[in-house]
């Protein structure tokens, strides 16, 4: 039986703005969620606004404490900033930025500029895609004749266990 594969870190990505509730593309707050055709400057504006707590600062320390499963150690906005920054990069990487963060600034900035430069290609494909109209049109038709065909083969085989008149 195939087991499901779930990290550990992504597995759930909580809001920008209420880091305690699952991200959803359905949330009326255009903030709380991060688009996969979101431009750079969208990807940090929302990064930049994203809810932290009223702290002033968190320490490495703390953020040890957290990876070593001390989970109170940090806010869910900074250990959901940090998910998001393990899931553009990698955990080495997150943990060598988190060396060198100094505050929410810092914090806030370099996970925008992994995030931005992650979501980049899939962004870059799309447009590439949508940007050629033609092209588009004649894939989804190419699609709708091939769905067409396959309904046709299945439809036959129905109307002949089930005795019904071919039209």
């Amino acid at each position: 039986m195939p087991e499901p594969f779930i990290p550990k870190v992504g597995a759930k990505i909580m809001s920008l703005q209420e880091p305690t509730k699952k991200m959803s593309k359905s949330d009326p707050n255009e903030k709380a969620t991060i688009f996969l055709t979101d431009s750079d400057a969208e990807i940090r504006n929302k990064i930049k606004r994203a809810v932290t707590d009223s702290n002033a600062l968190f320490t490495f320390d703390d953020f040890v404490a957290f990876r070593n499963g001390q989970v109170d150690a940090l806010s869910a906005g900074v250990r959901n900033l940090i998910d998001l920054n393990t899931i553009a990069t990698s955990q080495e990487q997150t943990d060598q930025m988190m060396r060198s963060i100094q505050g929410y600034g810092d914090l806030k900035e370099a996970v925008s500029e992994s995030l931005a430069e992650f979501i980049r290609p899939v962004r870059e494909r799309y447009e590439a895609i949508r940007a050629d109209e033609e092209a588009l049109r004649e894939t989804l038709k190419r699609g709708a004749e091939h769905a067409r065909d396959r309904a046709r083969k299945t439809l036959r085989k129905v109307y002949k266990k089930t005795g019904f008149v071919e039209l």
